[in-house]
């Protein structure tokens, strides 16, 4: 990953005393950008967050036979009492 944005915990999370992970699926694209944000599983009080996090992350370009290609893939976005 080149670069990474932290969710922000929403103060409604907070007061709920909500954690855990919110797991996502990606694609990221030839260039490195993330795009086609599917939710898989979460606590809805953190998907919003974790999604707006994630679509702003960047990746480094994935090859295959020396070609840029797009990538599927899954990430866990951890909350936890911070």
């Amino acid at each position: 990953m080149t670069h990474y944005v932290r969710p922000v915990y929403p103060k409604a999370a907070k007061s709920a005393h909500a954690l855990g992970e919110v797991k996502l699926s990606i694609l990221v694209t030839k260039t490195g950008d993330v795009t086609e944000v599917q939710v898989l599983s979460g606590n809805p009080l953190l998907v919003p967050p974790a999604v707006e996090a994630v679509r702003q992350w960047r990746y480094a370009p994935c090859y295959l036979n020396s070609q840029p290609i797009e990538v599927k893939t899954v990430v866990v976005v951890p909350f936890t009492n911070q």
